[in-house]
């Protein structure tokens, strides 16, 4: 599939049920985190059966409810179709952001190569310029075209 985004990492175990420890620091985890949808773990499916939040994402996948089932998972990445999160027009997930040309009145400032994801909130990474994910800095963000529009980037820079 080609339409994959990455949403996390499995970093271990969560007692002895199959349920998993998934790190990630995307957002629409409401849209990602829904029962039955489908995950993938190098390249296979796998549904979710269960989720909640206890400190960090705690995932259990249909069929693997034991901790010795769930070996293979460990320390693995994990992705999503985004046609199965069913995105309004202008929503994105952040890690689409990755590779985009930032765009500054019609001044190309580079290509986004790091998300910073701090307690004050998320921002983009451009060289020394470092851009917070908020209207006041963006004017629009088109991820088929890989494009970020932003405005003010002259008080940024670092």
């Amino acid at each position: 599939m080609n339409d994959l985004v990455y949403i996390g990492f499995i970093t271990g175990p969560f007692g002895l049920k199959g349920e998993l420890k998934l790190s990630s620091d995307s957002n629409h985890l409401d849209k990602i985190f829904r029962e039955g949808n489908k995950f993938y773990i190098d390249n296979q499916e796998y549904v979710l059966k269960k989720y909640h939040f206890h400190k960090t994402h705690l995932v259990t996948f249909a069929g693997y409810d034991d901790i010795n089932k769930i070996n293979d998972f460990l320390k693995k990445e994990v992705y999503i179709s985004k046609k199965d999160l069913h995105l309004q027009p202008g929503e994105y997930l952040y890690v689409e952001l990755l590779g985009c040309k930032i765009i500054d009145s019609g001044k190309e400032l580079g290509i986004v190569e790091d998300l910073l994801c701090s307690k004050n909130g998320i921002f983009i990474k451009c060289g020394n310029l470092i851009i917070p994910l908020i209207d006041k800095y963006l004017e629009k963000v088109d991820t088929s075209a890989k494009i970020i529009y932003v405005k003010g980037s002259g008080e940024l820079i670092l």
